[in-house]
């Protein structure tokens, strides 16, 4: 079970607040065990979500003392400015990963970040990690011995059909990751037109 409890591998929360200034309502979708800290005094609300509900009391627990925080069961997308999607795609079958897209469009989300998206199909990122960052590619291949990790699958999306998807609804941009590795995943930022 560690692998759900994981930390969100030194997720830029400085440059994340830069990216959405003016938003106050953010849906963390598939949040993991929280990676955004608020002040207690913030304006801004965030909303947690993840699928596996084994984390719901773990978030439950851990916010209960600022009202900023609201874990959810099921993802809240009406009246939400930001959509955060931090290693979350990839885990998306096409049905899933349809279903969210449709959401977001016909809710009108402000700004949607989806962050940490692989570069390259699982073998390439191997070998890129095995030259660049070997204690990464360990700890990535210790998750295969973890089966409700295995039972999640893994779906590469290229840039271009990802940005094909939103360009009618979005103005897009390609940032570095908002993550540790820069190397072999990246971030889109979608913002509404």
């Amino acid at each position: 079970m560690d692998f759900f409890f994981s930390d969100n591998h030194n997720f830029d929360k400085k440059k994340f607040f830069n990216l959405i200034k003016n938003c106050n309502k953010i849906l963390d979708f598939g949040c993991g065990k929280g990676a955004i800290d608020l002040k207690k005094n913030s304006k801004k609300k965030l909303y947690l979500y993840d699928k596996n509900l084994n984390l719901f009391k773990y978030l439950k627990l851990k916010y209960k003392k600022n009202k900023n925080y609201i874990v959810l069961k099921k993802p809240k997308f009406k009246n939400i400015d930001v959509v955060l999607l931090n290693s979350v795609i990839q885990y998306m079958d096409e049905n899933q990963f349809t279903k969210l897209i449709s959401k977001i469009v016909n809710n009108k989300i402000k700004i949607v970040i989806f962050s940490d998206i692989s570069k390259f199909c699982r073998v390439i990122e191997a070998i890129i990690l095995i030259l660049v960052n070997p204690k990464k590619l360990i700890k990535g291949l210790q998750y295969i011995f973890i089966k409700e990790y295995r039972k999640m699958g893994f779906y590469y999306r290229s840039l271009n059909d990802l940005t094909n998807m939103f360009k009618k609804n979005y103005k897009i941009k390609i940032l570095k990751n908002l993550n540790d590795d820069k190397i072999t995943r990246y971030t889109i930022l979608l913002k509404i037109k």
